[in-house]
Parts: C-alpha cells; sequence; structure tokens
C-alpha cells in the first residue's frame, strides 16, 4: 500500500512540474486588432512561446507579442502582434525614403503582413517597407481600420523602435476560433 502511495505522489509531482513549466513557458492571449490580416484577425486568440527567446534574440520575420503602454479605444493598454523587419545593427529604409538603424538591444517591427511579403525569408541590412504610412489607421491587409489608435508598429513615434525585452514572445499559433486555427511560425 505504501509503495502504491509513493507511486501516485512521484506521478503528481511530475505532473506539478511540467504543468508548472509548460504555464511558465507560454500563454495564450487574445489579440484586440486587425492590424496583422489575415494572419492574425481581430479577437483572435494566439499561442505566445514565452521561453523561445531566453537563448537567443527575435530574428526577422518572426511575429511578437508585446503588452503596449499605448491606449485602445476603451481606455485600456493592448496586447500587439506585430512582424520583426528589423534587428541590432539592420537600416530600415521607410516608404518616404528615411532610413532608421535599428539599435543595439531593439528590434524595428512592423503590423502589417502585406508591407514585408517581398522581403520576407530573405531580410538584409536594408529592408523595404512597400505600404504607404496611413495616417489615424492601422494599416495591414485589413484597411477597414482597428482597435487601436494609429498605425502601432515601429512606424509610429508613439511606441517606435522595441527594446528586446519589452517583448512578451513568439507568436506560433492561431487556437481560437477554431475556424482561424493554424501555425504562424
Amino acid at each position: 500500500m505504501f509503495k502504491v502511495f509513493w507511486g501516485y505522489l512521484r506521478a503528481a509531482v511530475l505532473a506539478l512540474i511540467v504543468g508548472t513549466a509548460v504555464v511558465t513557458a507560454s500563454e495564450i492571449d487574445k489579440i484586440p486588432d486587425s492590424s496583422m490580416a489575415p494572419v492574425i484577425d481581430a479577437d483572435d486568440f494566439v499561442f505566445i512561446n514565452k521561453a523561445v527567446y531566453v537563448y537567443k534574440e527575435p530574428a526577422a520575420g518572426d511575429i511578437v507579442a508585446l503588452e503596449s503602454s499605448l491606449h485602445t479605444k476603451s481606455g485600456g493598454g493592448a496586447l500587439l502582434a506585430s512582424r520583426v523587419v528589423g534587428t541590432a545593427g539592420d537600416t530600415v529604409t521607410l516608404p518616404d525614403g528615411k532610413k532608421e538603424v535599428v539599435k543595439e538591444g531593439f528590434v524595428y517591427l512592423v503590423s502589417a503582413e502585406d508591407e514585408i511579403a517581398e522581403t520576407v525569408g530573405n531580410l538584409a541590412h536594408t529592408d523595404k517597407i512597400a505600404d504607404e504610412f496611413a495616417d489615424g489607421e492601422a494599416s495591414g491587409d485589413d484597411n477597414s481600420g482597428s482597435a487601436v489608435i494609429g498605425r502601432i508598429d515601429s512606424r509610429n513615434s508613439a511606441l517606435g523602435q522595441v527594446s528586446v525585452d519589452d517583448i512578451i514572445g513568439r507568436v506560433e499559433f492561431v487556437v481560437w476560433p477554431v475556424e482561424h486555427m493554424r501555425r504562424i511560425y
């Protein structure tokens, strides 16, 4: 009887350790706006891998999640999903011709999938952003607007380049609603 009890206790402790590790290293959260449509639509729930950047930096092409101190129309901060197009040392060329060098420990993010479609997969030290800046709207494949005020990516001076420390993790999957389920990374 005592041996059986210890067997169950070991299994329960192991399950607790594994469960804690999974919960600590991941998160499921809702993305409130559609600036990454059609990859991530408004109100999609995504699985965020929080452990992926413990030992490595975000890379160009990664879709990352970060909490913004900027406010939504409802007044609260927003969880943002954006694609990394520039990492430390890269020069990002903006649509107006201006160039911005990404600082050490920072990344440059864009929210719209179509803006970097020509460069993803072959991102070099000069990354072109093809879309025009849209005043007062988040511009993505869904140009009908956004829950957040203005374009919320690195081209918005209120956000600018994002510290690697502010990134929660890499968005791996859309997990809800069922019809949107897909692997992102």
